[in-house]
């Protein structure tokens, strides 16, 4: 009788491990893809940066990804990150606020843009560096999508604004590279699941030097949400929330380069 109860206690345990195992791999990422890096020379420092999706069983997430090339650590504020996910149709589903580096620190990883739909998604991210005077911003390749074929890219419409009857242009940001080069309105989907569009003056916050950048962290006002307008962009339809989460955001450190 001995030996058949250990055989169960052994059974037993060996059957809890598979469920612990089980647990941890449907939630473990399933899927990954990422941009070519970018490189840029900003005020002395050399950084690579580039965007990645990711994808589990839960949630799809879009990281931005800033790293010095040096591996040597930067002072607070110098480099900004604004992730963002699209959709397939290239409409923002996530994202559009920047996080900057609270503590010195040779690169950065946000991942704030995410979304729990179904569907296929890109991550796409904006980055900020201190210039000396105020920042300097650039935008990432998009990654793949999340598939099997991850060499396979965004089918989305060619940028081409329209221009509704109050003289704004509205679509997809998902080619632009500036705010400037972005659309009046662009489309997004909101809290409530509704399409529609945001104020690009709304979405894409810009803060003009490192004394700003600094104030912003000390503050710690990092959620906010804004309308989500018809094609009129005057007709409220849904909101677009703006959220950051500290649990979101790593650090490289000089030791781990």
């Amino acid at each position: 009788m001995k030996k058949v109860k250990e055989f169960k206690l052994i059974t037993a345990s060996l059957f809890a491990v598979i469920l612990i195992f089980s647990y941890f791999s449907m939630n473990a990422f399933a899927a990954s893809a990422s941009s070519t890096k970018k490189s840029v020379t900003i005020n002395g420092v050399s950084y690579s940066y580039w965007s990645t999706v990711e994808t589990n069983s839960l949630q799809t997430t879009g990281f931005g990804v800033i790293s010095t090339v040096s591996g040597n650590n930067v002072p607070t504020g110098y480099m900004g990150v604004e992730s963002n996910l699209y959709n397939s149709a290239g409409t923002r589903v996530d994202g559009g606020a920047f996080y900057y580096n609270s503590i010195p620190a040779a690169g950065i990883k946000d991942g704030s843009a995410i979304t729990n739909k179904s569907g296929t998604y890109y991550s796409k991210a904006r980055m900020q560096f201190y210039n000396g005077n105020g920042y300097s911003t650039y935008t990432s390749y998009a990654s793949p999508k999340v598939q099997f074929s991850l060499a396979s890219i965004p089918v989305i419409p060619d940028k081409a604004y329209e221009v509704n009857e109050n003289g704004l242009s509205y679509g997809s940001d998902f080619y632009s590279e500036s705010q400037e080069d972005s659309p009046d309105l662009i489309r997004v989907i909101g809290k409530n699941g509704i399409e529609g569009y945001v104020y690009s003056k709304n979405i894409n916050l810009n803060f003009n030097n490192l004394s700003e950048v600094l104030d912003h962290i000390n503050s710690g006002q990092s959620n906010y949400t804004i309308p989500v307008y018809k094609v009129d962009g005057t007709t409220v339809v849904d909101t677009f929330e703006i959220t950051r989460n500290e649990g979101n955001i790593e650090y490289i450190q000089d030791s781990e380069k």
